[in-house]
């Protein structure tokens, strides 16, 4: 889904702009309908089949003019960046918890340890902010102490596995793989109390799979 937005968003948002945007925060924060953002009409990007209908047509003057052009490159601009603004609304990479699930990524798990433990603070910052923590604020210490013990002592014991994990192979599963690792580890318990509830998060996005609780609907607000 990001792909095809960025694809729309170049299509009438100003150069400068979409390249200052170097980070998927920075592109979100970007608003399709602010009308300072979109590039001249005339740099609209109509699509390869309708300009070559264009370019066509302007060898007749009589059948379409210039005026002509002109409201159709603004009526599409319009069109594009309202079309973009559904999107976003609809784009679960705007919230910060989601753009920090890949804390959960095994391949991140075993090669990024820091930038993991960091994005785990961010995703705590936000549970705690909806009151999704047991014991709060004060219990986030053990979160991430044993967030920073699993990766050190369970993920690195077993690299390969984590290092080699293919989401894009049929049976991959990033639920059931901390599980196994995780779930029935008394060490674990309460960075897994946490991790079960953005797992059921991580299954809906990363896998498209239905889950049948309201918690997905709760913690994607976040």
């Amino acid at each position: 889904m990001l792909c095809h937005y960025v694809g729309l968003m170049k299509r009438f948002i100003k150069k400068d702009v979409m390249s200052s945007a170097n980070s998927t925060a920075k592109l979100l924060k970007i608003d399709p309908m602010d009308t300072k953002s979109h590039a001249a009409y005339s740099r609209v990007d109509l699509g390869f089949a309708a300009l070559e209908e264009l370019s066509k047509l302007k060898k007749s003057p009589s059948v379409v003019s210039e005026r002509q052009i002109m409201e159709l490159k603004l009526q599409c601009r319009d069109f594009l960046a309202k079309m973009c603004s559904k999107l976003l609304d609809k784009c679960p990479l705007k919230y910060s918890l989601v753009r920090n699930l890949s804390c959960l990524d095994p391949r991140e798990l075993a090669t990024s340890k820091d930038m993991c433990l960091a994005k785990m603070k961010k995703v705590l910052h936000a549970l705690v902010n909806a009151n999704r923590v047991k014991g709060g604020a004060s219990a986030c210490d053990d979160v991430l102490s044993q967030f920073d013990e699993f990766i050190s002592v369970t993920v690195a014991s077993n690299n390969s596995t984590f290092a080699s994990f293919d989401p894009n192979e049929t049976n991959a599963r990033v639920d059931e793989l901390l599980h196994k690792f995780m779930a029935n580890n008394q060490h674990y318990r309460s960075v897994w109390r946490v991790v079960s509830d953005l797992l059921l998060l991580f299954i809906e996005l990363k896998f498209g799979r239905r889950c049948r609780t309201d918690r997905v609907v709760e913690l994607i607000a976040l």
